[in-house]
């Protein structure tokens, strides 16, 4: 592998480079759904969670670290904005929208990642009608959350 990426740092930045497209691509396609927010940002959401259960995909997402990333920093940096940004604008849209109950949008941006990061770390293999259900239930509690008892 070191040699198309030089060293390990450069298997890492091309690594998140490749997972943060893969989200971009994701919000971008979901700013372009014409419906009701909360619809959007599960669709978002669940295909998020699909990208992270699939092998073949696996993002790799590191919390930290942008700034190993020296050459890369600012690519990624722009990557990262576009991401924060665009679920930022389902939020709000959401919220105006009455889809979505209104949240704290910073604080909700903030830990959204690793309600579907988490399961490509569980190291277990499901076919794909499981990874279907498991995606389609971690997307419908991050959005509509549980119901009190």
């Amino acid at each position: 592998l070191y040699n198309h990426f030089g060293d390990k740092k450069g298997l890492v930045a091309a690594c998140m480079l490749r997972a943060y497209r893969i989200f971009v691509f994701i919000v971008d396609g979901v700013n372009l759904y014409d419906g009701p927010r909360a619809q959007a940002l599960c669709a978002g959401l669940y295909a998020s969670t699909i990208a992270n259960l699939r092998e073949d995909l696996s993002p790799f997402r590191q919390a930290g670290g942008l700034q190993l990333l020296e050459g890369k920093l600012y690519e990624t940096e722009a990557l990262v904005g576009r991401l924060r940004d665009g679920y930022a604008r389902i939020f709000a849209e959401g919220i105006a929208d009455g889809s979505l109950r209104p949240v704290d949008i910073a604080a909700t941006l903030s830990s959204l990642p690793g309600g579907s990061s988490w399961v490509a770390k569980v190291g277990f293999s499901a076919d794909e009608g499981r990874r279907a259900h498991i995606a389609r239930e971690i997307a419908l509690l991050l959005t509509i959350g549980l119901k009190p008892l």
